[in-house]
């Protein structure tokens, strides 16, 4: 097995911008085959950045359903425990979704699960679609970014760090993995991943284990009373 620097993992909804971030990158697949349209299966790709040598683990998006995100928490669990170790974990969100609705809310709880306490100096959120805001709404987007960069760093102690993806800007993906690059965290000391932990105690990814971890007690959760409309 190829010998990486930094796992990254990658979440978010259906059409977040993952894939895209992760071409503007020019990483190749691993399988050479390059991904087109929503990603349904995890997807591995490689690159190089500031000396550091990533695997980029790409995942289906995340649903508007508690019974989808099971079944995309069961293929990253099934992912988990055939890959190396993941250190380091970016969530993509659109700018452009202006409320932060009951799903979205729930899809950055879980991510947040998947993650763990302990692990959240690895993480990022990447807001995405810059490309699409015209300069006259720049500020009113800038303002609900910081808006959403608040409630998430208020769950995670300020150690999230928060970027802007604009796939017309050159280096703008790049940017985004030379802070896990330079961390210093994953340089000395880096966590694992809740999931990865709890699937280590548990054994296998069955559906029943899954269920069983901390993040698929949310989803079981979230099927059970159903989704907020609004946050």
């Amino acid at each position: 097995m190829a010998s990486y620097d930094i796992v990254l993992l990658l979440l978010g909804p259906t059409r977040s911008g993952k894939t895209t971030f992760v071409k503007s990158l020019g990483a190749i697949p691993k399988n050479g085959k390059v991904q087109n349209g929503s990603t349904i299966e995890c997807k591995d790709y490689e690159t190089t950045v500031s000396d550091k040598k990533f695997l980029i683990i790409d995942t289906p998006g995340l649903d508007d359903s508690p019974a989808g995100n099971l079944e995309v928490l069961g293929k990253i669990a099934a992912k988990l425990r055939s890959s190396p170790n993941v250190n380091a974990a970016i969530y993509f969100h659109r700018i452009t979704n202006t409320r932060l609705t009951g799903s979205a809310r729930s899809n950055i709880d879980l991510f947040l699960q998947i993650c763990g306490k302990v692990f959240f100096e690895q993480t990022a959120l990447v807001t995405t679609m810059w490309n699409n805001i015209n300069a006259q709404e720049l500020k009113r987007f800038h303002d609900l970014n910081g808006q959403l960069s608040g409630k998430v760093s208020s769950q995670t102690q300020g150690l999230t760090r928060f970027f802007e993806f604009n796939s017309n800007k050159e280096g703008s993906a790049v940017a985004v993995l030379d802070h896990f690059a330079k961390s210093k965290k994953l340089a000395s000391s880096p966590q694992r991943l809740a999931l990865a932990r709890e699937l280590d105690d548990f054994g296998y990814a069955t559906p029943s284990n899954v269920r069983r971890t901390t993040a698929g007690k949310q989803v079981v959760k979230d099927m059970n009373r159903g989704f907020c409309l609004i946050f």
